[in-house]
């Protein structure tokens, strides 16, 4: 995957490595609502399982800019390395 993204080298800039996470917002101002949230997420999480066809990568700059943008996106079992 390395050589299809060689911009995104973020797993050897950490001594365990990069763990991929999955952002689902972000907020700014709101802790309490967002706590609030994530307690009930927390107590009626359930596991869920659906196909994946892509991966997109997202970058941000420092604020002001600090707006995510897709940077690439790679279909999944469709490489060719």
């Amino acid at each position: 995957m390395q050589g299809v993204v060689p911009d995104c080298d973020d797993a050897g800039k950490y001594e365990g490595g990069f763990t991929p996470h999955l952002s689902v917002g972000q907020a700014l101002g709101v802790e309490a609502a967002a706590l609030k949230l994530l307690n009930l997420f927390q107590t009626s999480w359930k596991t869920m399982s659906f196909p994946l066809n892509e991966v997109s990568f997202i970058w941000s700059d420092n604020p002001p800019n600090d707006v995510f943008r897709v940077v690439c996106t790679v279909r999944l079992g469709h490489l060719n390395l």
